[in-house]
């Protein structure tokens, strides 16, 4: 097996795409539903549909699956056929297309009607996908309509558009979305340190242009780049901004995982264990933690942007409120500066073990769902204290 992502729809009938590899590098992705055994009421796993496919499992989202390969090409696959809908390509390095540059690799993907983000390891791209079929055979490839490049390398990532409501009808069509972060550095390990920023909407584009697909050219010139819905280069900080950075320690070997829920939950496992220090890993045992995260304010535009300052180690990122007549300095602000925000709640905590590897989350169910490294699953059910 090369990958297993979960559907992030959750009224679609497949649930899970498992990729494996077979023989001769044959790469084949299986979709599964869920299903009842009536005669003990158990669910079991049921394959509905399989086709030809890629290595890297990026996402399921309804019926459509994102994989990627070596070649940094996204491909949106129609679960039902099995056919491609289309490539989402990163622009050339040096006009070479043997050159694969790791900066462009895909982590992770969120479809928001006719379009599409991909975060990569550098990169948030954005992509328009027509609606329109010419009719030809070829599969429709994109370019990015506009990019985001981040300062460091991304260790890892997860991604959620941010619900504010259970009624569907109800949420916006492009809502904000949440980003939790770890970065990477020089060192064999990621830093100790997750960070949540928020990828906000296009304020001024309606939802009736929003679901329109009358975009004719995405060259660069700002009437047009002002109507995307994310990364539009009218403002200032277009891109992602942060909201606050979480003390979460993790160790060389030890497994680690970040879970988003649509509501806002926030879930993590470290190497925190009860004998360690405030924000140090101990040298047994992890913690299950979380927060509710805040529904930010976008920054004004006139004092807050990321800068780099002379001390910084291109290591430990940030944002930085830039003083009048002082820009090239610049002084650290507290992201997490926001009256009422929610406290970090530990879960679980053991101080011996260390086989915790994956997460899950059913906000709506208070669930948490943890597999271990030997294949148990573990389920706890959120029980507020009185």
């Amino acid at each position: 097996m090369t990958g297993a992502v979960v559907n992030t729809d959750p009224l679609s009938p497949g649930v899970i795409a498992i990729t494996k590899r077979g023989a001769a590098d044959m790469v084949t992705t299986t979709i599964y539903s869920m299903v009842s055994l009536a005669e003990d009421e158990h669910l079991d796993l049921k394959p509905i549909h399989e086709f030809t496919s890629y290595r890297r499992a990026i996402a399921l989202q309804g019926n459509i699956f994102v994989a990627s390969d070596v070649d940094n090409i996204v491909r949106l696959i129609d679960t039902g056929s099995g056919q491609q809908i289309c490539q989402l390509r990163v622009p050339l390095e040096h006009d070479d297309p043997t050159l694969f540059n790791e900066e462009d690799t895909c982590m992770a993907v969120v479809l928001v009607h006719n379009h599409a983000i991909t975060f990569c390891r550098r990169w948030i791209h954005l992509y328009k996908i027509s609606n329109q079929v010419d009719g030809s055979s070829d599969v429709p490839s994109y370019l990015p309509a506009t990019s985001h490049k981040w300062t460091w390398n991304i260790d890892t990532i997860v991604v959620s558009p941010r619900s504010l409501s259970r009624i569907k009808s109800d949420s916006p069509s492009f809502p904000l979305i949440d980003i939790l972060i770890r970065f990477d550095t020089w060192f064999p390990w990621p830093v100790n340190i997750i960070h949540h920023y928020v990828l906000p909407p296009n304020p001024s584009l309606s939802d009736a242009r929003s679901h329109s697909d009358t975009f004719e050219s995405f060259e660069e010139d700002h009437a047009v780049q002002a109507e995307l819905p994310y990364l539009f280069a009218t403002s200032s900080i277009h891109g992602p901004f942060m909201i606050h950075s979480i003390s979460s320690p993790i160790r060389l070997f030890t497994p680690s995982d970040m879970v988003l829920g649509r509501y806002g939950t926030a879930l993590w496992l470290d190497a925190q264990s009860s004998n360690s220090g405030p924000a140090q890993a101990g040298d047994h045992g992890q913690r299950i933690a979380g927060k509710m995260l805040i529904s930010p304010r976008t920054p004004p535009h006139t004092q807050m942007r990321t800068i780099k300052r002379t001390e910084d180690d291109k290591v430990s990122p940030g944002y930085a409120e830039e003083q009048p007549g002082n820009s090239s300095s610049g002084q650290a602000i507290h992201e997490g500066a926001i009256a009422h925000e929610p406290r970090m709640m530990v879960f679980h905590m053991q101080d011996e073990e260390d086989d915790w590897s994956r997460l899950a989350l059913d906000e709506e169910e208070g669930r948490i769902a943890i597999g271990t490294v030997n294949g148990t699953v573990l389920l706890f059910e959120y029980v507020p204290r009185e």
